[in-house]
């Protein structure tokens, strides 16, 4: 099974006691006096960017605060049996679109990313002693690459798309700026050509 990597979204937090998702809209809502705002039957991004956009009408918020106070929130909710469950899967890598660390438990975590990113996560990752955990949303410890509303969203596929067919402008050298669809054609010619 160390072949496969396991996709971790945000409902196993649910469980724990503290902070869920919903708690942490309504608490947004008060912090930044837009409780009028329902949720309803919207898409999280989409709310997201309402409660922003009002907050900023409001109380002059910029999203670095916001993002902020998102970041101190989530970072209380601890870790819970399935978080344990998941550590314990023999994997070695495990992505979550969750921006706290309890997946990685009471391990300290060593951010070994290829770069260091402070608004996108294409190559953001921690790893523990025996796993690797690659935050696709950003996490807690930059509260700027917190992944929240369409513009992030847009902004992270471009990035992610950018690496595949155009390759990176990044200056580490640790990280290719070829194309990895380029790339990947070229590994295949070359083992068709030696294989």
């Amino acid at each position: 099974m160390d072949k496969f990597s396991l996709l971790v979204g945000n409902d196993i937090n649910n469980i724990s006691p503290g902070i869920s998702w919903s708690d942490l809209l309504s608490n947004i809502k008060t912090k930044y006096h837009v409780t009028a705002l329902e949720n309803g039957q919207k898409p999280f991004p989409m709310l997201y960017e309402e409660i922003f956009l009002n907050a900023i009408k409001i109380q002059h918020l910029n999203e670095k605060e916001l993002k902020t106070y998102i970041s101190e929130s989530v970072s209380q909710i601890n870790q819970n049996e399935i978080h344990q469950l998941i550590r314990a899967l023999p994997t070695k890598n495990i992505i979550t679109t969750n921006y706290e660390f309890s997946l990685e438990g009471s391990t300290s975590k060593k951010n070994t990313s290829l770069i260091r990113e402070t608004t996108y996560s294409v190559f953001r990752r921690h790893e523990t002693s025996d796993k690797t955990f690659w935050h696709i949303h950003g996490d807690c410890d930059s509260p700027s690459s917190i992944n929240l509303g369409y513009e992030h969203y847009c902004g992270q596929l471009q990035k992610m798309r950018d690496y595949v067919v155009n390759g990176t402008n990044y200056t580490s050298d640790t990280v290719s700026k070829a194309a990895l669809i380029k790339r990947l054609k070229q590994k295949k010619t070359y083992s068709c050509n030696h294989g």
